[in-house]
């Protein structure tokens, strides 16, 4: 028994190692294989923005925008480059002309829609507000802990990728930043040898 107030030491253990299979608060999209039929219209929505992105997501948009009926609606499919002013403007546009009840659907890839859901969320919507549609591609944004750039990679949590900021070999984490749209990568090297 220790004196009071004395540290006692714990022996050394392993490094805790990365669970791939573990989930924390990886994105829920709303289908789990990729051929699933697109979520269907909220019933609660007053009003919809509906953005694909990318020319095959014409269909779902087309499907979503049967469904919302006589409500007010905003739709479009982008073929642009998200990083595009234009593309961002409009995007900002159509958020900004959403009222309570209104309801936000994306569809597309899920580096694209994550990076549209993160810009809904910063502008005060509610995860309730989104509903996602992901079409295949295998490509997610991924942000390096370590230099702080963001870039696409075709990864899911548990690979490893090469960052282009430090060019360090980083795990794709199953942490997911809902500000960003974003996996967070860290040193494949950082929790030792199992």
């Amino acid at each position: 028994m220790s004196p009071r107030g004395a540290a006692t030491r714990e022996p050394m253990q392993k490094p805790r190692r990365f669970i791939a299979s573990a989930r924390t608060n990886l994105p829920v999209w709303s289908d789990l294989s990729w051929d699933a039929a697109p979520a269907s219209v909220d019933a609660a929505g007053r009003g919809f923005v509906l953005v694909g992105v990318g020319a095959g997501t014409a269909p779902v948009i087309e499907a979503w925008r049967q469904g919302v009926g006589a409500w007010p609606c905003i739709a479009w499919v982008e073929t642009g480059d998200l990083a595009d002013a234009a593309v961002s403007t409009r995007f900002g546009a159509a958020l900004e002309s959403m009222v309570v009840g209104w309801r936000l659907m994306l569809a597309g890839p899920p580096a694209e829609i994550m990076v549209l859901a993160a810009q809904a969320r910063r502008t005060g919507l509610l995860d309730e507000e989104i509903r996602l549609h992901v079409l295949e591609d295998g490509r997610v944004r991924v942000q390096c802990a370590h230099c702080k750039t963001l870039f696409r990679a075709t990864a899911e949590p548990g690979d490893i990728v090469t960052c282009p900021g430090c060019g360090q070999n980083i795990l794709v984490h199953q942490h997911f930043s809902r500000h960003l749209g974003a996996f967070v990568g860290f040193s494949a090297d950082v929790e030792g040898e199992p």
